[in-house]
């Protein structure tokens, strides 16, 4: 906070004025208590989050070299500016810098591999001591194309775990934690993380986060999104310093004195700068900071362990576990060709935070030695995915209650509507095909927010949404559209759910494989604001 007291040199023996001190002591404390303090003023003017990637398990996860290829698992990501500074001019956007890359896995605290379950049942969960699953992990990066698969053309990272760096005893880099590190990361590109296993077992319970820094800014407020408390506004209380008379003597401790005044900015710095909301969701009293919110992503996994999922004619797989067909899901019924499946993920209100965008990461990847294919309407007209977010009421509570947050549904034929970006894996066999699909890999669509059109984003959605754990103190919300939440201020978890239907034609009718579940599952993003709490 040096900015807050602007003092000029004086000449020895001027005249002290009454400007002289006290026009700094004026000017700090419009700042710590009429209009916040800018984050100019701030010692660390940025904030941090995590994009976190789990792999629960990938069983059919080798280098393939029977197909001439390397087997990847892999998840694609962007970091879209939040609304209030979509389409802005770019250099009024907040861009990110990579800080810190971990790894980690689960490798039942030994120095051994754990075997893959395409060794028959015999064998899996079995430890080999003195092997370890080690790979290669890469993050690349390309300018996002919604009409066009162009590869990734820039490498941003990467890192080797070496066996020997698991199977020592005294230093096991399990977790691994590379730090000091500053890559810049830009809104306008698409990313991807990938996983390259350099030895031949199951990667169990593979965890990667990569740590962001970005600037801090100011919160929603009630106006900015729905959802919102009546308490979200602003608290800013001015404190007006006590001025001595002018010509008056030049006094410490007295009313007017100048010590009086500077222990008054002091009280203010010593009972902390107050900003953001508590757990509840209520605004502080006599707030101090005006740039109190950050960036945030919750990446959550969907359909995570499941091998290639398809339907159409079943041609046998190059590999045990690489495909399945799509009548193994959960809850298909075959005898009333209701092919419908789902997963769903609870994730807890912790703390309040604002969801900006939803972004779904769509998998079209095989396993080792697959060419799987993407949809098409020609031969896959009807099947359907439906992908939703919401708050829910409901935990020991009378009000068990839904409020919808977020909400896409496609077609082959439709899917465009929301995409984002196409992702081309660009590895390819000898013969050149493409690995993982036919054409491209991987969608990024936008799954638009709820309550109308009135917000910004890469197709049309609605504002913002508050989430908060709140009480009947701030049980008070603005609508989320047109009518008042369900959840009414007392929302407890976000409810995520992906469900896949068939419609009237049967999976086992098509006339070519087509992908219904890429390789490990697909991701929905949930791009946030956070507050100080």
């Amino acid at each position: 906070m040096s900015n807050f007291f602007k003092f000029k040199r004086l000449t020895r023996g001027i005249k002290l004025l009454l400007e002289h001190v006290f026009d700094p002591i004026t000017t700090a404390l419009l700042s710590l208590t009429a209009t916040g303090v800018n984050v100019s003023e701030y010692k660390k003017s940025q904030g941090t989050f995590r994009v976190s990637f789990n792999f629960p398990v990938a069983n059919n996860f080798m280098f393939g070299a029977t197909y001439g290829k390397s087997s990847n698992l892999t998840a694609p990501f962007i970091l879209p500016p939040l609304q209030d500074e979509f389409g802005k001019n770019v250099d009024l956007i907040s861009n990110y810098e990579l800080i810190e890359v971990s790894v980690s896995q689960d490798s039942r605290c030994e120095g051994a591999a754990i075997k893959s379950a395409v060794l028959g049942p015999a064998e899996v969960g079995i430890l080999q001591m003195g092997n370890a699953f080690a790979f290669n992990l890469s993050i690349k990066s390309k300018k996002r194309d919604a009409a066009n698969s162009n590869p990734f053309n820039q490498e941003v990272f990467s890192m080797q775990i070496p066996e020997i760096a698991l199977l020592n005893s005294y230093s096991r880099l399990n977790p691994h934690v590379q730090s000091g590190i500053s890559i810049p990361f830009d809104h306008e590109n698409s990313y991807m993380i990938s996983i390259t296993p350099t030895t031949d077992f199951a990667a169990v319970n593979l965890f990667v986060s990569l740590k962001f820094k970005s600037k801090l800014r100011e919160r929603d407020l009630e106006n900015t999104s729905q959802n919102q408390t009546a308490l979200a506004a602003r608290s800013f209380v001015y404190q007006a310093p006590s001025l001595p008379a002018a010509d008056s003597a030049i006094e410490a401790d007295t009313a007017t004195g100048v010590n009086t005044n500077f222990k008054l900015i002091d009280s203010f710095i010593d009972r902390k700068l107050r900003g953001g909301f508590n757990r509840s969701g209520v605004s502080s009293y006599k707030e101090g900071l005006k740039a109190d919110a950050g960036y945030e992503v919750i990446s959550v996994p969907m359909f995570g362990s499941w091998p290639h999922v398809s339907g159409g004619p079943r041609t046998g797989s190059p590999a045990l576990g690489n495909d399945l067909p799509f009548e193994t899901m959960p809850w298909v019924d075959i005898a009333s060709n209701e092919y419908t499946t789902m997963d769903r993920a609870i994730v807890p209100i912790n703390y309040p935070l604002t969801i900006h965008h939803v972004i779904i990461g769509m998998n079209y990847t095989g396993g080792s030695g697959e060419t799987a294919k993407r949809p098409q309407a020609v031969h896959a007209p009807s099947l359907k995915h439906e992908v939703g977010v919401g708050l829910m009421s409901g935990h020991r509570s009378d009000n068990i209650k839904h409020q919808q947050v977020a909400y896409a549904d496609w077609l082959p034929s439709t899917i465009a509507n929301y995409r984002i970006d196409k992702i081309d894996l660009n590895q390819g066999f000898a013969g050149g095909a493409h690995y993982g699909s036919t054409g491209y890999s991987w969608d990024l669509l936008n799954c638009p927010m709820s309550g109308g059109t009135n917000g910004v984003g890469y197709t049309p959605q609605g504002k913002p949404v508050f989430v908060g754990a709140g009480t009947s103190y701030n049980s008070a919300r603005t609508n989320v559209g047109s009518a008042a939440p369900l959840t009414a201020g007392g929302e407890q978890v976000l409810d995520i759910r992906w469900k896949i239907s068939n419609g009237t034609d049967s999976p086992a009718s098509w006339a070519l494989r087509q992908t219904i579940i890429g390789y490990s599952g697909c991701w929905v993003y949930l791009i946030c604001k956070k507050t100080v709490i």
